[in-house]
């Protein structure tokens, strides 16, 4: 085995048993993995794997979110859809009560006017006096 001369015993025991672990794995002609570079790895990819499972849980609230805000909007334009259709009824019932009190203005206009020709045809203040067949 390698001594060490230095005076720092812990550091150098440290590097000694990587040494040793390191001529025990050549010699048994496997591979020697660090314990600490073990750790590391496993600890990165269990890091990796919370990521991935975090982007995954993100992504699934954003499509509840988008369709959450695709379900207000289509009630949203339904809602509106179902009041134009009212405000045309109320429109439509409108014009027709209008256009009913048009034909009796009308009709009370003509009744009022086929008296009123009887009227001018003897009104004084006429220039010309018309006569009625």
């Amino acid at each position: 085995l390698y001594v060490c001369d230095c005076e720092c015993v812990s550091v150098c025991v440290c590097v000694h048993v990587w040494v040793v672990l390191l001529y025990v794995s050549q010699a048994r002609k496997i591979e020697y993995v660090d314990p600490q570079v073990a750790e590391y790895e496993k600890f990165q990819a269990e890091i990796l794997r919370a990521n991935m499972e975090s982007e995954v849980l993100v992504d699934q609230d954003d499509d509840d979110a988008q369709d959450q805000r695709q379900f207000m909007e289509l009630h949203e334009t339904l809602v509106h859809a179902q009041r134009v259709d009212t405000l045309q009824e109320v429109m439509h019932r409108k014009l027709l009560a209008a256009r009913a009190r048009q034909a009796v203005k009308e009709e009370a206009m003509e009744a009022e006017s086929d008296s009123d020709g009887d009227d001018n045809m003897f009104d004084w203040r006429a220039k010309k006096i018309s006569k009625k067949v």
